[in-house]
């Protein structure tokens, strides 16, 4: 945990992809914000974090992104986007997101994490 938190110590943002495990984070992702919190509590830093979220089903992670988008900020999350992307084996192929509303919508959430990283 020691050298991971000094990995976050020199982060200008953090970009989250998260696991959904029956409607929460994975038991491994929760166990290791815990004892980093230990460290320190501003887990994030207060620094820009984009927040990122897919599943097989139509909803795509929405109820573990929404967790963390309600709990990340008590660690020092600035989230600045979040980004679901619903039935994962549809709306990607090898190379990319396909569907073409959900590859803009997610491009302009990067940007927006872009603009937030170099203020």
């Amino acid at each position: 945990m020691k050298r991971l938190n000094e990995v976050f110590d020199k982060a200008d943002g953090f970009i989250v992809a998260l696991a959904e495990h029956n409607g929460t984070c994975t038991a491994v992702f929760k166990n290791t914000l815990d004892w980093l919190s230990r460290t320190n509590i501003k887990v994030w830093r207060d620094l820009p974090t984009l927040l990122l979220a897919t599943s097989p089903g139509g909803r795509g992670g929405s109820t573990v992104l929404q967790a963390a988008v309600n709990y990340f900020p008590f660690l020092g999350a600035k989230v600045v986007a979040d980004f679901s992307l619903p039935n994962f084996y549809d709306n990607f192929s090898e190379e990319d997101i396909s569907d073409d509303e959900l590859y803009k919508e997610l491009s302009r959430k990067i940007q927006l994490f872009d603009r937030h990283l170099n203020n």
